[in-house]
């Protein structure tokens, strides 16, 4: 069996649980939510009647707090799963992600992010003709598989194109990388729906 295809179908495997915990996250969420709903309505009865409202909206504030991280958390890893899922697709149908490197032309690579998808991403180019340079990640202390690892206040050097793994937060890093790189920022998202 194709070693890529076993890779992305272990990994695929491992979002599907983390979505699964993630639809169940969801509906503590949504039992939260009818709590807070219940305690607001509360909430304004006291208000009228007591002073000692304010601590109680604090509390609710943080509540909604707590919703919001959750669900931000459960939309990144169904970004995660959709992207995973279309790459074992691209790989089902015999195509490879170094198909879109070549294209553009881009041979020599950093990859932004060596988080899961940036260690699968070097792995899938690992055994082609595109060359991973090095990686850029926030944590220098992060194992990134024996490459270079710079941060964003490194001076980065040369390569084709730099891919972004945090599909979720494209536009930030792609902000700060184009401050600091003149070539090619990409997302992992673009290359593999590309190809």
């Amino acid at each position: 069996m194709n070693k890529k295809f076993m890779l992305v179908t272990a990994v695929c495997t491992g979002v599907v649980a983390g979505a699964t915990s993630g639809i169940i996250i969801r509906k503590r969420i949504d039992e939260k939510l009818d709590d807070y709903m219940a305690e607001m309505k509360k909430q304004r009865e006291l208000r009228e009647s007591s002073k000692e409202s304010t601590s109680a909206l604090t509390k609710i504030e943080q509540l909604q707090n707590q919703i919001n991280m959750q669900v931000s958390r459960t939309n990144k890893f169904k970004k995660y799963f959709d992207l995973l899922d279309k790459w074992l697709e691209t790989i089902e149908k015999g195509k490879d992600i170094s198909d879109f490197f070549r294209k553009y032309h881009y041979s020599k690579i950093a990859i932004y992010g060596m988080g899961v998808l940036g260690r699968h991403l070097y792995y899938a180019l690992k055994e082609t003709d595109i060359d991973v340079i090095y990686a850029i990640d926030q944590n220098q202390q992060i194992n990134s598989q024996g490459l270079k690892t710079y941060t964003m206040q490194d001076k980065l050097p040369k390569v084709d194109a730099i891919v972004v793994t945090p599909v979720f937060a494209f536009e930030e890093i792609e902000s700060k990388l184009s401050q600091k790189a003149e070539y090619p920022i990409v997302s992992l998202e673009e290359v593999i729906y590309e190809i």
